[in-house]
């Protein structure tokens, strides 16, 4: 089971999902927030990971731009010492983050890991258009490009 969720982080610390969000980040270029992700019930990225998570996902976006030629890709929270990895294993993916000395990890398949990823971008770019209009073109490119790596995988 692959379960993705994105928040925004508001002024008070307080986390709300994404979607339905009336609250206007006042700096639009540094959009505080966090991913959940949870594959198989283990939580691989939670809350207390948040960074400026519309950047977070671009960098997701160019991840799965990558594996779809290479066989590991990874990147770094955008303001954190975070790193987050893909591996494929015989088609499925490992999917780690580590942070400091914890280490997070878990397999799932590579197709569905895919698929999730890129419905539940496209989703948090559609949803960030709204609640920050200002970045409306960039997450236009973003959600083009997560739909250019992954065009074998269904949107929702």
């Amino acid at each position: 089971m692959i379960e993705v969720e994105s928040y925004l982080r508001l002024p008070g610390g307080e986390f709300r999902p994404v979607a339905g969000c009336a609250w206007t980040p006042p700096v639009p270029t540094h959009i505080e927030g966090a991913i959940e992700l949870r594959l198989n019930g283990k939580e691989i990225i939670d809350q207390s990971m948040w960074d400026y998570v519309d950047q977070l996902w671009a960098y997701i976006v160019t991840m799965l731009e990558e594996f779809t030629t290479a066989p590991r890709v990874s990147t770094y929270f955008p303001d954190q010492p975070i790193e987050l990895s893909f591996e494929a294993r015989h088609g499925r993916v490992e999917v780690t983050s580590r942070a400091g000395a914890a280490v997070r990890r878990s397999s799932v398949d590579r197709g569905d890991f895919v698929a999730a990823l890129k419905a539940a971008g496209d989703r948090f770019f559609a949803d960030m258009a709204e609640v920050a209009p200002r970045n409306a073109g960039d997450y236009s490119l973003l959600r083009a490009r997560l739909a250019a790596a992954c065009p074998d995988a269904p949107s929702r």
